[in-house]
């Protein structure tokens, strides 16, 4: 299926990402690591872009689990620019993220009839659950946060790449 421009989608995601501007521009100092994060959180938004555009077009999945789940993410999407100064919160921020978002595509296996595209978007999903977890680990136990989130900024980036572009996630086969 070809990417159309999905304007809901796509003012959603501009909202958050003025958002988070705001939430960045309330004058206080930023760390260097701010921005890593903040790139990451940007990236993020891209890929939901793709991602809801993708899923709304063809699914249309309406339940309460899934409502459910999807409002907790909206509120990690409300809560991650408050964290880009604390890498270690970020990042865990961004693993219960990933974390939820795998159980709402594991929902989805029962209701609807995509099993090519659910196993690669829960196996996209579990790795940024664990990118997550793994950078928080790292940042942990070694005292370079700006060399450590620019790796797993490297890494997120590098998926964004190959998930759009390369091999693309966002197809039914």
């Amino acid at each position: 299926m070809a990417p159309r421009l999905n304007r809901p989608v796509l003012v959603g995601t501009l909202m958050l990402a003025v958002y988070a501007g705001a939430v960045l521009g309330l004058g206080r100092p930023h760390t260097p690591v701010a921005a890593l994060n903040t790139a990451f959180y940007l990236l993020l938004l891209l890929n939901t872009y793709f991602s809801v555009s993708f899923t709304e077009a063809v699914f249309k999945v309406r339940c309460r689990s899934d409502a459910a789940v999807s409002t907790v993410l909206v509120g990690l999407y409300l809560a991650l620019p408050w964290s880009v100064d604390v890498p270690s919160r970020f990042f865990l921020l961004m693993a219960l993220f990933f974390s939820l978002a795998v159980v709402k595509y594991a929902n989805w296996l029962t209701r609807i009839d995509a099993g090519f595209f659910l196993r690669r978007k829960i196996m996209a999903n579990s790795c940024g659950a664990a990118m997550g977890i793994l950078t928080a680990g790292a940042l942990a136990l070694w005292d370079r946060p700006l060399w450590v989130t620019a790796i797993a900024l490297a890494a997120y980036a590098y998926g964004n790449l190959h998930t759009l572009l390369l091999d693309p996630l966002y197809r039914l086969r």
